[in-house]
C-alpha cells in the first residue's frame, strides 16, 4: 500500500481509495493487537465479603489480623504493558451493613522518598504517589484518588464537587505507604446495594500512579520532570489511561 501510494498522485482519486484501504487494514489491526492482548489477560474478580465488625482501626495501616478476612486483589500489574509492576501494590476489600472499606498497601523503592507535594483535593492530586478506585453502574460512575497526605478526591460522572462523605487515613512507612478508605454504601445510588445472599456484582478496577525519583539528589518541588512515572492497574488497559470501563473488573458480594 505504500508503494501504491508513492506511485500516485496525491490528489488523485486513486491516492484517497489507497488510503482509505490503508487505514482501514490499520484498525483492523489494532483491533486484533487488542484482542489478543484481552485474550492474554482476562479480566479479574474480587469478592467483597460482609463482615459485621467492619473495621477494628482507623489508622491507614493494613493490619495482618484486621484485614485477614478482606477480599484481596493480587497485585497489581503495568496498566499499559499487562507485565508486572515495578514495586508492588495490592487493594483489600470488605464491607458491613453500611460502609464499603478499602485498603491498600502501595510498595516504594527502599530508601526512596514518597511523592506528595499536594496539600488540597482541588490541586492536581494525580501528580502525586496514589491510589484510584473506579465504580462502575450502568449509567453512573465514580472515581476515587487518595494520595499518602490522605488527600480525598473524588467524583461522580466526573464531578469533583459530589462528596460521598467518604473518610482516609493513611500511613507512611520505610518502603511501602498504605490507606483506609470509608465509603458509605448509600452515597453510591448509581450501584446495586449490596444485599446478603443475593450474589451482588459491581463493575469495578482499581489503579495506582508510582513516582519513583531515581536520581541520588533530593527531587525539586513541584517539578514533574524529575519523577518517572509508572502506571498500574488491577485490570490493564494497555493505554496511558484509567478510566476505561471496558477493561473494568467485577467485586462480587456474597
Amino acid at each position: 500500500l505504500k508503494e501504491a501510494e508513492r506511485a500516485v498522485s496525491q490528489d488523485s482519486v486513486f491516492y484517497r481509495r489507497v488510503r482509505v484501504v490503508r487505514d482501514c487494514f490499520s484498525q483492523m489491526k489494532q483491533a486484533s493487537d487488542n484482542f489478543l492482548l484481552q485474550t492474554k489477560f482476562p479480566l479479574k474478580e474480587v469478592v467483597c465479603p460482609s463482615l459485621p465488625e467492619g473495621l477494628i482501626s482507623f489508622d491507614g495501616l493494613i493490619g495482618e489480623e484486621e484485614w485477614k478476612k478482606a477480599g484481596r486483589t493480587g497485585l497489581f500489574v503495568n496498566s499499559v504493558t499487562g507485565e508486572a509492576g515495578s514495586v508492588p501494590t495490592e487493594v483489600f476489600l470488605m464491607r458491613d451493613g453500611e460502609n464499603l472499606y478499602l485498603g491498600w498497601k502501595a510498595g516504594l523503592r527502599k530508601g526512596q522518598e514518597v511523592r506528595a507535594e499536594r496539600d488540597l483535593s482541588s490541586q492536581p492530586v494525580w501528580w502525586d504517589d496514589n491510589l484510584e478506585a473506579f465504580f462502575y453502574g450502568d449509567t453512573t460512575w465514580y472515581q476515587f484518588i487518595v494520595t499518602s497526605k490522605g488527600i480525598l478526591w473524588e467524583a461522580k460522572n466526573g464531578d469533583a464537587s459530589w462528596e460521598s462523605q467518604g473518610r482516609v487515613k493513611t500511613f507512611v512507612g520505610e518502603d511501602f505507604w498504605s490507606g483506609e478508605l470509608v465509603i458509605p454504601i448509600e452515597s453510591l445510588q448509581g450501584l446495586l446495594k449490596p444485599v446478603p445472599y443475593a450474589n451482588i456484582v459491581w463493575r469495578a478496577n482499581f489503579g495506582r500512579v508510582y513516582y519513583d525519583h531515581p536520581g541520588d539528589k533530593p527531587p525539586s518541588p513541584g517539578k514533574k520532570t524529575d519523577w518517572k512515572e509508572e502506571l498500574q492497574m488491577w485490570n490493564p488497559v494497555f493505554e496511558p489511561a484509567f478510566n476505561t470501563p471496558a477493561r473494568a473488573g467485577i467485586i462480587r458480594f456474597p
